[in-house]
């Protein structure tokens, strides 16, 4: 370890740039060497290698916690108990420590509630001590939490996070800032392996991205929604709501947004007249991931003589029973 770290003053450990010094030193290949990106890198360490590399005065200013240390630290990251190798065994007797990790698996694991985890995505993700605690019962835990029905709602893991005591995970009104949000989106790029400014690739991102690299907060602030965080830190892209691995929710399509669905199958289908929309299937429009947009207005007959009223539409009459037996995917599937 550099003398400058061994033999420091005696308010040294008082200056962020040293502690900031210190811990880039710490995951180095000059001591401990450890492997992954910065995040993965700094989630590894334990009390141990600050005791055994003279950082022990260090990590006793934040009362022991390397969360607390990371939480001040690296702020652009959220963090969570979690995240350490070593979780105090108290720290599961708290009902809001439970309820903010459940909510936070709910993001992770996909799943549409609580009710919905299971064993494994509680051993894949950090939770197996929670699990032992209440004999590897999903139900038990939930029971602690008052959560029994599908149909109860997931709470905000904004709330929930807010009531752990004492503890945080970026400082207060961090996300307010733009610049700090774009920060965030670039590194999560890098961590993707793509470029921020490689729009395209920003469809095939999931919430669960942001759940495993620290911007559940951030994505909670935009409702959830991947299309509205990005309509609106990157306005100057013209974003596809249909290009996304799911289609955002409450998504409001209204006529505007039709008219954007109509310009987009135009281009790509070649349509130049109205009536070369007489040749559109359900298929043509399941290529190009707009189906469900027709579905909600009607179909695509209903939708074009919404949008259209003043033109003679000659849409084939189908019978529901030719239909069934057709068996085949057409405009008259969506009408």
């Amino acid at each position: 370890m550099p003398g400058s770290l061994t033999h420091s003053l005696q308010n040294f450990w008082l200056k962020k740039e040293n502690q900031l010094r210190y811990v880039q030193w710490i995951i180095s290949p000059a001591a401990l060497d450890l492997h992954g990106d910065l995040r993965t890198r700094l989630a590894l360490l334990t009390p141990t290698h600050f005791v055994e590399h003279g950082g022990k005065r260090l990590l006793e200013l934040y009362g022991g916690s390397i969360f607390k240390l990371l939480s001040e630290l690296y702020p652009a990251f959220s963090w969570y108990p979690w995240d350490f190798p070593r979780i105090p065994g108290e720290f599961w007797e708290e009902t809001s420590n439970r309820k903010a990790y459940v909510d936070w698996l709910v993001g992770v694991a996909g799943v549409s509630s609580p009710a919905d985890l299971k064993t494994q995505h509680f051993n894949d993700h950090k939770g197996s001590s929670l699990l032992a605690r209440y004999h590897y019962s999903t139900l038990e835990i939930l029971k602690s939490l008052n959560i029994q029905d599908k149909s109860e709602p997931v709470s905000s893991a904004e709330n929930a996070i807010a009531n752990f005591p004492d503890q945080h995970y970026t400082p207060r009104h961090y996300w307010d800032s733009i610049e700090n949000q774009k920060r965030f989106m670039v590194d999560l790029a890098t961590v993707l392996g793509f470029d921020e400014s490689d729009y395209d690739r920003w469809y095939s991102v999931r919430v669960k991205d942001f759940a495993e690299n620290g911007g559940t907060t951030l994505l909670i602030r935009y409702g959830n929604s991947i299309y509205t965080l990005l309509t609106s830190l990157y306005p100057e892209h013209e974003w596809l709501p249909w290009m996304f691995a799911a289609v955002p929710k409450n998504l409001s399509i209204d006529d505007a947004m039709m008219n954007k669905v109509l310009n987009y199958c135009q281009q790509r289908l070649n349509i130049r007249t109205l009536d070369d929309w007489h040749r559109v299937s359900a298929t043509d429009l399941k290529a190009l991931r707009v189906y469900q947009f027709f579905k909600v207005r009607g179909g695509l007959q209903s939708t074009l003589q919404k949008l259209f009223p003043n033109h003679f539409w000659n849409f084939p009459q189908v019978s529901t029973q030719s239909r069934k037996v057709a068996k085949r995917a057409s405009v008259q599937d969506i009408m």
